[in-house]
């Protein structure tokens, strides 16, 4: 099973992505994969892979805020590149989930946008200004925080 901390830093370095904020809509054009913003109940994102042209598609929810529609498009982007496959489906409109894939996409999408090795470049930084600096939720910067041992 691949990684999802060091799946994400070897993304970050086969692009040369070296400054914060990351630049998802770059990142994903770059891997050859479309945005897309619609109006989603009950979930915040979900990728579908389209075989007729090759290409995958992340949909995000668009009433949701910046930090968080970049935190789905990361998550998605690690269900991807983690190879996960179909990770969620529905029947009767709830939709089920493997939560040990989620965790990992969460992991990726942490590492993606707040790389351990660009937010030590700093030295101590609040949940604050992570979300900050890093274009994220208050709530994801605060866990990250917490991760780098400054919370």
């Amino acid at each position: 099973m691949l990684h999802p901390r060091i799946e994400a830093r070897k993304l970050l370095r086969e692009l040369r992505i070296f400054d914060l904020p990351v630049n998802m809509t770059d990142l994903c054009s770059s891997l050859g994969i479309d945005i897309f913003f619609d109006t989603l109940e009950g979930l915040d994102g979900y990728f579908i892979y389209n075989s007729a042209n090759g290409k995958y598609v992340i949909v995000v929810r668009d009433s949701a805020g910046l930090g968080r529609q970049r935190f789905s498009i990361a998550h998605e982007l690690g269900h991807i590149r983690l190879n996960h496959g179909l990770v969620g489906f529905s029947v009767t409109g709830q939709v089920a989930r493997d939560a040990r894939l989620e965790t990992c996409a969460n992991m990726f999408a942490s590492e993606l946008l707040m790389p351990k090795l660009l937010l030590q470049r700093f030295g101590f930084l609040t949940p604050a200004r992570i979300a900050e600096i890093c274009q994220v939720s208050g709530e994801t910067a605060a866990i990250r925080a917490k991760e780098m041992g400054w919370a």
